[in-house]
């Protein structure tokens, strides 16, 4: 190969009268289900930087129509110059945001429930917290209040009536109805002369009390208090500290309210903290318990009947320990934070993990919390949220909030990828953790690379993928393809030096191929256009959008059917 010619943005002049054309391509792949598209950005919460906590988050809820994060909990939390106390919200990129200015509760937020404005979508949802307040901004507020979703101001709805105190309320669930809202915790009513002890369901529109629940549980000191609830398929599971005429700290009630005697697992011989319901509606529990006639630590997964299922991760068992947090990925791995650790050395996890449905750990690491996580929650782009005690996430400071990448490297503490000058435009996710990012750039992690480069799990420079692979300009769509081979798309004209217009495909390893795929579409798309997006149908038929002009009708040699992916 002779010398490379690398065309820059400059080098390539603006042309007009560019007819927009849909072109079908027959392909013999399919899209990889799973494969996500996320950017890089900061996040760094401790003192010094751009927020700093002081104090412990104990809730943590993203916001359906803007990505925001709405903190609660028992912390002071500022910018430098506004502060806010129990309650906050920040921006994607961590940074505070001052437009929501919620008033002060008196006690901390331990519960966050989001309401969707069924009438107008669009609108930002309300914001229902709980915990262990008495006032809200100086106006009476038992345990549970409404706030605006974007402005953060007190709703007028005041739901609990009752005089008997305390009321603290531990978990908030929205009813897939998005009008009921489930609220348990500690508390003998809600309600003026209605007992409802610990856990009752409320009009989310009115506050009105609209499900009770009747057997199973105890209406006296012995029923301590519920920590969470989960609802399935119209069932609701409760755990937390109580006894029952069947099993203890876990029950399961119809959607009418009346108590399941038919679900009867083995007791936990601890608090039930946490609860997750899988797909396939087998239940998690994490709490304090160890051992026991449950015969787990810390974590345990019934069968949908209630019978005890195989899974059992193996937790170490020591004082103090516990599962605070579980959370239930789209792909059925399982995220729990709590304070433990888990797995042998060197490759032990610390109140931070993940594992596989079958309870083994996954390959992702975590840097350790170096306290207790209390929350745990997930972001649309897949990053992963942790809330807690904690001060340090490893060797970086990080106060009471988290964010790692999906494949667990702590947000903010990457390298610089490209120079100062570069663009980083696309990036796709392998699910093996492999990173493609494509863009204007011509250095990579002090490397050269040519608008496109590969990195593994830890953030290096993939040498496994072609160091020389350069696409002659900007990609706008990279797309996976069975194999991992890729399928890129852009405004590029040459491809390692040699004509080819807008659309490539490269192996596993980054070489350009199949070779008869490459000359057709080349031969097919002209040569000043713009390919904006690619994918591929689960058919096997490849779309392409943008601004073109075909020269000739497409024949696309095809290579053996395979359709592994589809």
């Amino acid at each position: 190969m002779g010398e490379r010619t690398v065309l820059t943005g400059r080098a390539i002049q603006t042309l007009a009268a560019h007819v927009l054309v849909v072109l079908v391509l027959l392909w013999a792949t399919a899209l990889p289900a799973g494969a996500a598209v996320w950017t890089l950005d900061g996040f760094a919460i401790h003192n010094g930087c751009t927020v700093a906590i002081n104090g412990s988050v104990h809730a943590i809820a993203v916001q359906r129509t803007d990505a925001k994060i709405i903190l609660g909990g028992e912390f002071i939390l500022t910018d430098g110059v506004v502060t806010r106390t129990n309650i906050a919200r920040i921006n994607h990129d961590g940074t505070l945001d001052t437009t929501f200015v919620p008033p002060l509760p008196d006690g901390p937020v331990r519960a966050i429930a989001l309401q969707p404005d069924l009438a107008t979508p669009a609108n930002p949802d309300g914001i229902w917290i709980g915990g262990s307040f008495t006032t809200v901004g100086g106006v009476s507020r038992k345990g549970l209040a409404r706030l605006s979703g974007s402005s953060g101001a007190l709703d007028s709805v005041d739901p609990i009536t009752s005089a008997l105190a305390p009321v603290t309320v531990n978990a908030l669930v929205m009813l897939p109805t998005g009008v009921d809202l489930l609220v348990a915790g500690a508390f003998r009513e809600l309600k003026s002369g209605v007992p409802t002890r610990n856990l009752a369901g409320l009009s989310a529109t009115s506050g009105a009390l609209t499900w009770t629940w009747t057997g199973g549980l105890t209406d006296d000191a012995g029923n301590v208090a519920i920590h969470a609830v989960q609802v399935h398929n119209g069932a609701i599971v409760v755990g937390g500290e109580f006894a029952g005429t069947g099993s203890a700290n876990i029950a399961r009630f119809s959607a009418q309210g009346a108590y399941d005697s038919s679900f009867a697992p083995s007791s936990p011989n601890g608090v039930v903290r946490a609860l997750a319901v899988q797909a396939d509606g087998k239940i998690l529990l994490g709490g304090d318990f160890s051992g026991g006639l449950l015969s787990r630590t810390y974590l345990a997964r019934l069968n949908p009947d209630g019978t005890l299922d195989a899974f059992n991760p193996g937790f170490d068992n020591a004082p103090g320990a516990r599962v605070a947090s579980i959370l239930v990925e789209p792909d059925g791995r399982i995220l729990a934070g709590g304070t433990f650790t888990i797995g042998p050395a060197p490759a032990q996890r610390a109140n931070l993990a993940r594992l596989k449905i079958d309870g083994t750990l996954a390959d992702t690491a975590f840097p350790a919390a170096n306290a207790a996580v209390r929350v745990v929650a997930r972001q649309g782009d897949g990053n992963i949220l942790a809330g807690g005690d904690f001060t340090n996430i490893g060797s970086v400071p990080r106060t009471s909030l988290a964010r790692f990448y999906p494949y667990g490297t702590l947000d903010d503490t990457l390298a610089q990828i490209v120079d100062d000058t570069g663009l980083v435009t696309r990036l796709l996710l392998r699910p093996d953790g492999y990173t493609t990012i494509a863009g204007l750039f011509e250095n990579v992690l002090g490397a050269p690379r040519f608008h496109v480069a590969r990195l593994t799990k830890d953030w290096s420079l993939d040498p496994g993928f072609d160091a020389g692979l350069t696409l002659g300009q900007r990609t706008t769509s990279i797309v996976p393809l069975a194999q991992d081979a890729l399928l890129f798309g852009g405004n590029f004209l040459t491809v390692n030096g040699i004509e080819q217009h807008q659309l490539v495909q490269v192996t596993q390893a980054g070489i350009p191929g199949p070779a008869a795929f490459n000359t057709a579409v080349n031969a097919y798309l002209q040569k000043w256009g713009t390919l904006n997006t690619v994918m591929v149908a689960e058919d096997g038929m490849m779309y392409v959008g943008g601004e073109q002009r075909h020269r000739v009708p497409l024949s696309l040699p095809l290579p053996p059917q395979d359709h592994r992916g589809a």
